[in-house]
């Protein structure tokens, strides 16, 4: 198995590649060290199935081949804290919501299987509960929670995340997935979160159906489908 962890240097993900190998993974970093340290690699420097990269993710060209043969991706690079987002917010648009897209893009041309956005619970604001649930309204404060609250759209955004993840379905045609439907903006919350698929469009659906008939949620997904039929919604060019 072959993971790319960007943002590999912070913190969390330095943590998250040390579990990785453990694992037997063979990990790819990418990091532009502006605030992940070596000091963080202590542990698994020099490790035969580590490779370390300084790039920033935002130079979408020069990521690319780097996603090639990669299985998994684990995108965990940004710039993070309240007050120099709010000094910086521009700085931190372009990482923060550019780099995502630029992540989403490599992995699509790359056929990746997998991938795990970190997002961020400063996307609700002060929220009136702890733990804050999920369903909590989104009051992002400064500039930092409305970077993080943007990259987590660019995942549902037309022509990124939903043509790799109706691609994805078309890739794992052996899995038997449950399927959610995004209908003019909207979508469910809670089927994103726990990683069901999503559709837009109905141009090209009749081959998704026939490699989804033993779907253990056959039922729901036909009637989504035929929602799908009915919308003005297209996924041509997407796949």
């Amino acid at each position: 198995m072959q993971s790319l962890v960007t943002g590999g240097a912070g913190f969390i993900g330095s943590h998250l590649v040390e579990k990785l190998i453990s694992m037997g993974h063979d990990v790819i970093i990418l990091d532009d060290f502006s605030t992940g340290r070596e000091q963080n690699l202590v542990n698994i420097q020099g490790h035969s199935r580590l490779q370390v990269h300084k790039l920033d993710v935002c130079d979408e060209k020069a990521i690319e081949p780097y996603f090639l043969g990669v299985d998994w991706v684990f995108h965990l690079a940004a710039l993070a804290d309240i007050v120099p987002s709010i000094q910086h917010p521009l700085t931190y648009l372009r990482a923060g919501v550019g780099g995502t897209q630029a992540v989403l893009e490599a992995s699509r041309l790359a056929n990746v299987k997998r991938l795990v956005y970190a997002a961020s619970s400063s996307c609700y604001g002060i929220p009136d509960l702890y733990p804050t649930p999920e369903s909590s309204p989104i009051s992002p404060q400064y500039p930092y929670a409305l970077t993080k609250l943007l990259g987590t759209s660019a995942w549902y955004a037309p022509g990124a995340s939903v043509a790799y993840l109706v691609k994805s379905i078309l890739n794992d045609s052996k899995e038997t997935l449950p399927c959610s439907v995004m209908l003019n903006g909207e979508y469910n919350v809670e089927d994103l979160c726990i990683g069901v698929p999503c559709i837009i469009g109905s141009n090209g659906l009749e081959e998704i159906i026939e490699i989804n008939l033993n779907d253990i949620n056959k039922e729901r997904f036909l009637k989504s489908v035929e929602a799908v039929k009915n919308t003005n919604l297209s996924l041509k060019g997407l796949i």
